[in-house]
């Protein structure tokens, strides 16, 4: 499994508030919670940008045990999206979407009806773009069922999956 050098240190130069994404996964811990970033933030920081979008996550517990944990909490957030697994969190000026883990049961393209899971893998094959499917713990460390990270690299734009 790859790490990204320096991990604590680019995500304080590159705009991510990796302290504030700690304290939420220390809250999803208690419930055996797992965080990872996903998305924009990963790319910027394998690519050692400044970030170009607010912080996603996604968590390997089921929505209520978030909402419960989240509710334990000082954290102020927002259940616009719940009903496809996905919650806004607020802290200080920034928004944090945190997303639960899950796979398509049945998808019209834009809307899903969903299944929750705690397989990072199988939450993979519901991204849009290999690029989009690399998945960063709290600790920098990578996780590409998609080989977006070559792609990325190379400047290649893959759909995951088959198309239609």
């Amino acid at each position: 499994m790859k790490r990204i050098k320096s991990f604590f240190t680019k995500c304080k130069k590159f705009g991510i508030p990796i302290d504030d994404i700690i304290n939420i996964e220390k809250l999803a811990g208690e419930s055996g919670g797992k965080i990872y970033l996903i998305g924009g933030n990963v790319r910027d920081l394998i690519m050692e940008k400044h970030v170009t979008s607010h912080p996603d996550i996604v968590v390997n517990i089921q929505l209520d045990v978030l909402i419960d944990c989240l509710n334990k909490s000082n954290f102020k957030f927002s259940k616009i999206g719940s009903e496809f697994g996905s919650l806004i969190v607020f802290i200080k000026n920034l928004k944090i979407d945190v997303t639960c883990m899950r796979s398509d049961i049945k998808t019209d393209g834009r809307w899903a009806k969903i299944k929750f899971t705690n397989n990072l893998e199988k939450d993979s094959q519901r991204r849009d773009f290999t690029i989009n499917s690399i998945y960063c713990d709290t600790s920098g460390y990578l996780s590409d069922p998609n080989n977006g990270i070559k792609d990325l690299l190379n400047k290649k734009v893959r759909f995951v999956g088959q198309t239609e």
